[in-house]
């Protein structure tokens, strides 16, 4: 019996030259970009301060990097965009691991530390090791990693598109919107990317594996999906979170299966979502052996990004005189001002912010209620722009309420990062990821339903009355 929701695969045929031809395009642009720059590429040992030693002094403000701490150069020679910060931090891991043996240890020139400080660490870890194994410059190093990851998610999502969907023009206007996403995620570029690469990898396939015909690979499925949901998060906090509620709905609600299989399914994508994140722990438990047994008065670090300094620089949206703008650097005084000493990125820090916030919200709610509609404004806009014809597809087309429950709680999830931080195409572009995917969906369902009959019916009825009402004009 045949899905109300998405087509089942059917033979490509020569039909599929005009998407093959599109993604294939975008495949080289991908490959050209991560090709060796002509003008040479520096070692992350050229960054290091000159004449560093092995014999490390004990600052834990300095090995962590606290906001304001250094002048950065803001340039950064790699053609993908990566914050200053963040390739600082990444030769530094490169560094660390020469001197001392042990991935995600940084040295920075003058002190020992935890690579990429309070950031989530699993970048810190996977392209410092591709430097390292391939004998490759960090600059290089980062640039194929990112446009391999996002090479990955394009393929992978449009195979998945093109075996899910049930019409040639689906899957035409699928690899054609595949591409522009990939290339608005190679423009935002950094650890961001990793909000669409989850998604473009998962939603299609997860919505093939939903059907009755599928084959079976249904488990092998769910485990592969678990590992990039778990990968994504290590490099970048809940960036595979949308895509894991989308899996999640579409196997409870909509695949046709068994309850037990279900259940298995379920199992198996959380079994494999937690083996990236068990892994790095055994890593982060060796970098503060170290790190404890180089210097003793170091205080445990803390392995992932602050989550109330973002929330509270993100009060700063909207100009006012408590939260002066978006700024590092604020959340940090205000956090010496309340707690001097804090340690940037620690528990202690996180729960000073914490308490900065609430205390906004208690005591000028006027002031957080207008800075979340500025946001939600900003938000509706992309997320119309994002999922453009397909949001109009999807009004007159009701798809099933499985799969729009699953895309719109994937895209509620996303747009979190939008309200909470702030709504900047690269914390959105999960939330642009999976109204991009709808587009796509909804589109292709429309068209299955007999949207282009009926719109080529009402266009030739339009143009009859036209031309009626011309002859009837007397001259």
């Amino acid at each position: 019996m045949k899905d109300s929701s998405v087509g089942d695969p059917i033979h490509c045929g020569l039909s599929l030259r005009v998407p093959i031809t599109l993604t294939a395009c975008c495949v080289v642009l991908l490959l050209t970009s991560a090709w060796p720059q002509q003008s040479g590429t520096a070692s992350g040992a050229s960054h290091l301060a000159p004449g560093a030693s092995a014999k490390a002094e004990c600052d834990a403000i300095a090995a962590i990097g606290t906001p304001g701490s250094a002048v950065i150069d803001p340039l950064v020679p790699t053609r993908i965009k990566l914050m200053p910060t963040r390739y600082r931090d990444l030769v530094s891991a490169g560094a660390g691991y020469r001197m001392s043996g042990t991935p995600l240890v940084a040295f920075n020139g003058k002190v020992f530390g935890p690579a990429g400080g309070p950031d989530d660490p699993g970048s810190y870890y996977l392209i410092p090791a591709i430097s390292r194994r391939l004998r490759w410059p960090m600059v290089q190093s980062v640039d194929v990693f990112y446009n391999s990851v996002l090479l990955f998610a394009l393929l992978t999502g449009g195979l998945g598109f093109i075996a899910c969907l049930g019409t040639r023009v689906g899957k035409w206007v699928a690899c054609a919107q595949l591409c522009l996403l990939t290339g608005v995620a190679y423009e935002i570029g950094d650890v961001y990317v990793f909000m669409m690469v989850s998604a473009a990898a998962i939603v299609p396939w997860c919505l093939y594996f939903a059907q009755p015909k599928a084959g079976g690979f249904q488990l092998v499925f769910s485990l592969l999906s678990g590992l990039i949901i778990g990968i994504s998060d290590t490099i970048r906090a809940h960036s595979g979170t949308g895509a894991l509620i989308f899996a999640v709905c579409i196997l409870l609600f909509q695949a046709a299966v068994g309850r037990t299989r279900k259940v298995l399914m379920i199992g198996l994508l959380l079994a494999g979502m937690a083996v990236p994140g068990i892994g790095l722990r055994s890593m982060l438990g060796k970098r503060d052996a170290f790190l404890s047994a180089v210097c003793p008065s170091y205080p445990k670090f803390s392995a992932q990004h602050p989550l109330w300094h973002s929330v509270y620089i993100g009060l700063g949206f909207l100009r006012n005189e408590y939260v002066p703008g978006y700024d590092d650097t604020v959340a940090y005084l205000k956090a010496q001002s309340v707690s001097p000493g804090a340690l940037y990125g620690s528990s202690e820090y996180n729960q000073v912010l914490k308490g900065q916030v609430f205390s906004l919200v208690r005591s000028h709610p006027g002031l957080v209620m207008a800075t979340v509609a500025a946001k939600m404004g900003i938000i509706f806009f992309l997320l119309l722009c994002a999922s453009n014809v397909g949001l109009l597809a999807a009004a007159l087309y009701g798809k099933g309420w499985p799969i729009e429950l699953a895309f719109w709680s994937a895209i509620g999830f996303n747009a979190l990062f939008g309200v909470m931080v702030t709504p900047s195409p690269k914390y959105l572009l999960g939330l642009v990821s999976c109204a991009v995917l709808y587009s796509i969906v909804s589109i292709d369902f429309a068209i299955q339903r007999g949207a282009f009959h009926r719109l080529s019916s009402s266009i030739r009825g339009f143009s009859h009355v036209r031309h009626s009402r011309r002859v009837l004009i007397p001259r």
